[in-house]
């Protein structure tokens, strides 16, 4: 380490302390990415791409999905055989960031496998508004499929015929820290 730390903020140690001094991780990250007011992503301050305060593959280009598309082709040819009752296709997304990666996915199965759009719709798993209008506005030109946002518990309420990707899914969802000590987790 080189000795840089960064200072935690006034409103997260009011949290902290309003919560007895001691939190888990996972309410930790959750915090600092969702919390309405302050979170990293909730918010719309976090800057993503090359030039932002991180860059993801799609952030990068269309190379990434483009690669993708082959394999999830092939997953929407196979489910559309086996789907007799015609019900509609899903694409669902956890943690879709910007929506790079999906506007890049659609827009490659469009040109390779036309036949496929018509049957398919696009469902958004995010929770964080700003990351939501960020995403439509990425997505406000792909008019051939439909684009549904839901949470996780709608989504589960409302199960979809589909494949899900979740490529970027640790880095925006609050995980619990485990550590592995003496033998022991």
């Amino acid at each position: 380490m080189n000795g840089v730390s960064a200072n935690c903020p006034q409103w997260l140690i009011d949290r902290i302390a309003n919560s007895g001094g001691n939190i888990s991780f996972y309410q930790y990250m959750d915090w600092s990415l969702n919390d309405a007011d302050y979170g990293a992503y909730s918010t719309g301050r976090l800057q993503i791409g090359p030039k932002g305060d991180f860059a993801t593959s799609p952030s990068l280009g269309s190379d990434f999905a483009e690669l993708v598309a082959l394999q999830v082709v092939d997953w929407l040819q196979q489910l559309q055989r086996k789907n007799v009752d015609k019900y509609p296709l899903s694409l669902i997304e956890f943690g879709p960031g910007e929506g790079d990666f999906a506007f890049s996915l659609i827009r490659s199965i469009t040109q390779t496998n036309p036949e496929l759009i018509d049957n398919l719709e696009l469902i958004m798993v995010e929770k964080n508004k700003a990351m939501i209008e960020r995403q439509k506005e990425c997505l406000r030109n792909i008019k051939n499929i439909s684009i549904r946002w839901l949470t996780f518990e709608e989504l589960i309420s409302k199960p979809a015929v589909g494949i899900i990707i979740a490529h970027e899914v640790l880095d925006s969802f609050p995980v619990e820290r485990i550590v592995f000590r003496d033998q022991q987790l």
